[in-house]
């Protein structure tokens, strides 16, 4: 556990004193907050807003980009209440208001290994997103037009704006970071996967740090994944601790700038279970049933990185495999990969 990580936290009223700067503001992040170095010759940032972390919100920051009859809001926090769906999940549709017919698919654009998704939001706002250095970064077109190449060069120029920082979050604890861990906090029943698996939004939901002490009243052991460069990290627990519903394990490539992959785990007696076979959710995407290691596994993506998910059964219960999609990270990799957790099951 870093020593070194400490977040502010306050009342409303600070935020007039630090809201102009980002180094000042960085210190009351739990993310890697980040700054354009680009910007379009006619836009400025006109409002710069810091939310402090507080019993009933965790922190986020956000800048607009305003000139010439249009504006770009660009917002960022660290997305520890689930996992990021899809990757995109700011692109997520409405599926009450709108079919896939309607909605357009997002589509991803390299930046050096990470991949930006860009689309509409649910509210068909011209959106980006972006995860990268343990934030999440989600761009909104609020008024006018922002053509793709101007919001693939303004992500393309975001850079950390305090290195020292930035490196004492990386290296700390992802249970240490999330705001799970500083307040009670109930399970969200936001989307999590393209195969249909929620949360109980009643139940308890608890970051824990990766402890030989905390593993050993876990029903199962977390496979390991270091071959693969992915060093097991944190976990959070749904529903009681002693009897958890679902397990989350949460897996990082420290190499690569935080390149996660989650691993849910859900007893075969689980109150809210990984449906086997599973049910795909609303969302568009790819399906299909392959064997690996003598074993039925689905599988589900959207285009040539992923997000590649699966869901298989795992010791007693069901497993839903989800990874970041990076540039490389294609079918034939993620194949190999789950290969490799499934011939290990039995020493995992």
């Amino acid at each position: 556990m870093s020593q070194d990580f400490h977040i502010k936290t306050g009342t409303s009223r600070d935020i007039e004193k630090i809201q102009k700067s980002y180094v000042e503001s960085q210190k009351w992040c739990n993310f890697v907050l980040h700054k354009p170095k680009w910007l379009s010759d006619d836009v400025t940032i006109s409002e710069q807003s810091l939310r402090l972390e507080q019993e009933d919100s965790n922190s986020s920051y956000r800048i607009m980009l305003t000139g010439n009859g249009r504006s770009l809001s660009i917002k960022q926090f660290l997305f520890d209440f689930a996992p990021p769906a899809y990757d995109h999940p700011a692109l997520w549709r409405n599926p009450q208001k709108t079919t896939e017919n309607e909605f357009p698919i997002p589509q991803a654009f390299p930046i050096a290994q990470h991949i930006l998704w860009i689309g509409h939001d649910h509210r068909r706002f011209v959106a980006a997103t972006i995860g990268f250095h343990r934030v999440r970064i989600e761009a909104t077109v609020r008024e006018g037009t922002f053509s793709t190449q101007e919001l693939v060069q303004i992500f393309e120029s975001l850079v950390p704006v305090d290195v020292q920082q930035a490196q004492v979050i990386k290296n700390t604890p992802f249970a240490t970071l999330a705001y799970q861990s500083r307040y009670e906090q109930t399970a969200s029943p936001v989307p999590l996967s393209y195969w249909s698996h929620k949360r109980t939004p009643t139940e308890s939901y608890w970051a824990k740090m990766a402890t030989q002490n905390a593993l050993a009243h876990l029903p199962i052991s977390p496979p390991v994944l270091e071959d693969f460069g992915y060093t097991f990290d944190s976990f959070f627990l749904v529903g009681r601790e002693e009897n958890p519903s679902e397990i989350d394990f949460v897996y990082e490539q420290k190499e690569k700038d935080g390149a996660y992959l989650r691993f849910l785990f859900t007893p075969a007696d689980s109150s809210s279970p990984i449906q086997y076979p599973p049910q795909k959710y609303t969302q568009e995407c790819q399906t299909k049933r392959i064997t690996v290691a003598g074993k039925d596994v689905y599988l589900a993506w959207l285009n040539e990185y992923g997000g590649f998910e699966a869901v298989f059964s795992y010791q007693g219960g069901y497993a839903l495999l989800m990874t970041q999609p990076k540039t490389w990270t294609n079918e034939v990799w993620f194949r190999d990969l789950l290969e490799d957790i499934i011939k290990n099951e039995a020493t995992a």
